[in-house]
């Protein structure tokens, strides 16, 4: 099964541009999979460490004509990281780097059943959050039962209308 990683190596290496990777993960059998399925590619870097330490501590090496995207892919409420996102979003580096977020509503709305006062676990609270952060936002219709979406947040105000796609 090729995960998220994998499917985006494949399209970058496909549109032959110029391009650099960087993929974490706090699972040392998950980042050592990785490297192998990565090859020797040296324009990838898979690095074993939590996504929110690494990436605030690496914000200040990105050039501010950097084009690209921050893919966050929790694994549920906890996973989920908004202030994170927030933190490295405020650096003017990230202004011409896209999000895109790709997450299951019904692990939030389990959550939120089961503990009606946790706040972390209401979806619309911590998107509201970012929201100020890209000036355009698309919302791809749920689906499946776990409700999978994708939310891609961008300061590119002429960012296709992707209805054609799904």
């Amino acid at each position: 099964f090729e995960g998220s990683p994998l499917i985006a190596l494949d399209v970058l290496r496909n549109l032959q541009l110029p391009y650099r990777a960087v993929f974490m993960d706090n699972g040392k059998d998950n980042i050592d999979n990785l490297r192998v399925l990565a090859g020797n590619d040296p324009n990838v870097t898979c690095v074993l460490a939590n996504n929110a330490d690494y990436m605030r501590s690496h914000c200040s090496n990105v050039g501010r004509d950097c084009y690209g995207y921050v893919f966050h892919d929790p694994n549920g409420v906890d996973d989920f990281n908004a202030d994170m996102l927030l933190d490295i979003f405020n650096y003017p580096a990230f202004h011409r780097i896209d999000l895109i977020i790709n997450i299951g509503a019904t692990s939030f709305k389990r959550v939120l059943g089961a503990f009606p006062n946790r706040q972390d676990a209401r979806l619309d609270t911590a998107i509201s959050r970012l929201v100020d952060r890209k000036k355009v936002w698309l919302v791809r219709e749920p689906y499946g039962k776990n409700q999978w979406t994708f939310l891609v947040g961008s300061n590119w105000v002429k960012l296709p209308d992707w209805k054609r796609q799904g």
